[in-house]
């Protein structure tokens, strides 16, 4: 049925859908799982009556309508999220994707007790189970699989990325990276694969699949193959965000001390604009850090955390308030990094290998020695300035 008529007349629904790692966020200490999953979740909402009509279509045996919500409308996805969420609210452990809901708790009568409370509320609402796709004790849900100890790529999913053939077609690329980019957080050098690869997607310039373009490939399904496991974040655990950029991409990792080992919780990491490849090297790494922060907020607003960087510059010049001594861009990113509650730490380069790896796997292209020495030289003198202590004129007399 064609809706597309319909769909330009409806107003959106602005309700949003969880990404995967707000999904997740929430499964730190837990140690069983089960992944429920609706049948045909859409058509077990009923439409408003006043909405029926716009539903009709005609076949050979007369005109029909829907009763129930039809799959494609636009608002289909965020009115079914919303309804979820109301029917299983103040259920705890419980993690809802859509027609997908995961049961989570720390040992197994926790778990039974909130199955039994989920149970009980499709009961009351008149929702039915697809009993094939349900999983009890052993879960993988939007294409990841869960236990105790962190979250790790679906098998099944990194075993078919591993038997794709090399792209021979823009479109090819672009479905490639596509798929791979789903698994972003396990993977520290996905900058320097998107870099190489997304040079060919540009519509001016030929195709042209070179020795670089394979070894891409090839490393990315390898990091596929045996990913690491992720922990689960912890809101009580110390979180550490270390941060590091080269000349041509910016990488970050995000790490917990739980316990007396320091765990990884997500890389993240991408390759810069022809603009940002032109920043001096302390601008670089600031923005490493704002983009760092930005690109976690979810986990880190709201939250005391350690802030890592092993460029010593940046722990004045983030710290120092005013315009009159700092780049503008500088201080425009120092205000937007003043809503969270970090602690910035100089980390020297020998101990920041987590975040160097995702800044460093792409080479650097020759750049003029002179401005680039120029502009450092220039960040190496502010910083000294703004350590000199100032001087009265009765001091400068003597």
């Amino acid at each position: 049925m064609d809706l597309r008529a319909v769909n330009k007349a409806i107003i959106p629904d602005k309700y949003p859908l969880p990404t995967t790692e707000e999904l997740t966020a929430q499964f730190y200490g837990s140690t069983v799982f089960s992944k429920l999953d609706l049948h045909q979740g859409y058509l077990q909402v009923p439409l408003h009556t006043d909405s029926r009509n716009l539903t009709a279509f005609i076949t050979h045996k007369g005109v029909f309508r829907y009763k129930r919500m039809a799959f494609g409308l636009s608002s289909a996805p965020s009115c079914f999220q919303k309804i979820m969420a109301s029917i299983f609210a103040g259920i705890p452990g419980v993690a809802i994707y859509l027609d997908d809901i995961v049961v989570h708790g720390a040992t197994a009568e926790s778990h039974d007790e909130r199955l039994h409370s989920v149970f009980s509320a499709m009961a009351k609402h008149h929702l039915t189970l697809n009993g094939e796709k349900c999983v009890f004790a052993a879960p993988s849900f939007v294409g990841f699989r869960f236990s105790a100890d962190g979250t790790y790529p679906l098998l099944s999913n990194t075993e078919a990325i591993h038997r794709l053939p090399e792209p021979t077609s823009a479109a090819q690329v672009a479905s490639f990276l596509g798929m791979t980019a789903y698994y972003l957080r396990f993977l520290p050098h996905y900058s320097a694969q998107l870099l190489v690869q997304t040079m060919l997607l540009k519509q001016d310039e030929p195709w042209l699949w070179s020795p670089a373009c394979s070894d891409a490939v090839r490393l990315l399904k390898s990091q596929l193959t045996s990913p690491p496991v992720l922990a689960h974040f912890d809101l009580a655990s110390p979180t550490l965000v270390t941060c590091d950029a080269s000349a041509m991409a910016i990488g970050a990792v995000m790490s917990q001390l739980q316990g007396e080992i320091e765990r990884q919780i997500a890389f993240a990491s991408r390759a810069l604009s022809p603009t940002e490849q032109r920043y001096s090297l302390g601008e670089r790494e600031a923005l490493a850090c704002l983009w760092a922060c930005e690109r976690w907020h979810m986990y880190l607003y709201g939250r005391a955390f350690t802030l890592r960087t092993d460029h010593q510059a940046l722990t004045t010049l983030l710290a120092t308030s005013g315009t009159g001594l700092k780049p503008l861009r500088l201080h425009r990113w120092a205000d937007r990094l003043q809503q969270y509650n970090y602690h910035l730490q100089f980390t020297p380069g020998r101990d920041n290998v987590a975040a160097d790896l995702p800044s460093r796997s792409i080479p650097s292209p020759p750049t003029a020695p002179t401005q680039a020495s120029g502009q450092d030289q220039a960040e190496h003198d502010l910083v000294q300035l703004l350590h000199t202590p100032l001087q009265s004129p009765a001091d400068s007399a003597l």
